[in-house]
């Protein structure tokens, strides 16, 4: 475990106003989805370039094998790959809508090895990336970032894509959990990133093979 910082925009996660009130958690509409639900706790800790540099919200358990220097170099890859292509799909989404940058600016990556039942929620302040459910979708054997980048499944950008969009229009709908006007919303912001990659609808894991 390392010092280097990821860059997040100035912004210190204890200080970020609540977009979502609390009070709206629990009348969602979330029904079995965790995307406005608890996770394990947290912590934030500082990783080295083998992990993909900056900082990482870990699992107790992961901040303990990772202090300890129990992850595999391929695991560590692994990792650091996820990490460049989500860093990629907020990229893209910026990109579309210059506007959401400053919601853009409150993801945060993830890795929460106690859970695989959700990729990403939205705690009213920020949103969290679960890359551990992302972990079986690369290559273990890949020997850099860029091997299993290049042999990484096309659908896996769009993916992130949907995962972001999806937290993000949370914020644009606080207190609409999953009804029409959240729907509205996240197909809006899809309905751009598609234009602006010229397709007409985004590759699913199910669709498209890699």
């Amino acid at each position: 475990v390392g010092r280097k910082r990821r860059n997040t925009n100035g912004v210190d996660d204890d200080g970020l106003d609540s977009i979502i009130p609390e009070a709206n958690f629990g009348s969602d509409d979330a029904g079995t989805d965790t995307c406005l639900r608890s996770s394990s706790a947290l912590q934030c800790i500082n990783v080295d370039d083998s992990l993909g540099g900056g900082s990482l919200l870990c699992d107790e358990r992961t901040v303990s094998d990772l202090r300890n220097n129990a992850w595999s170099s391929s695991a560590k890859t692994q990792l650091a790959a996820l990490r460049q292509l989500l860093d990629e799909s907020i990229d893209v989404v910026r990109r579309c809508t210059p506007s959401l940058s400053p919601l853009l600016s409150r993801v945060r990556h993830g890795y929460d090895s106690n859970n695989d039942a959700y990729e990403a929620f939205c705690d009213g302040k920020r949103i969290v990336v679960n890359l551990y459910t992302y972990m079986p979708r690369l290559p273990t054997t890949a020997p850099c970032v860029a091997a299993a980048l290049a042999t990484a499944p096309k659908t896996l950008l769009h993916d992130f894509i949907v995962t972001v969009t999806h937290e993000i229009a949370h914020f644009l709908q606080p207190g609409a959990g999953h009804g029409p006007e959240w729907r509205d919303s996240h197909m809006a912001m899809l309905v751009e990133v598609m234009a602006m990659l010229g397709l007409k609808e985004l590759p699913t894991a199910s669709s498209s093979s890699s």
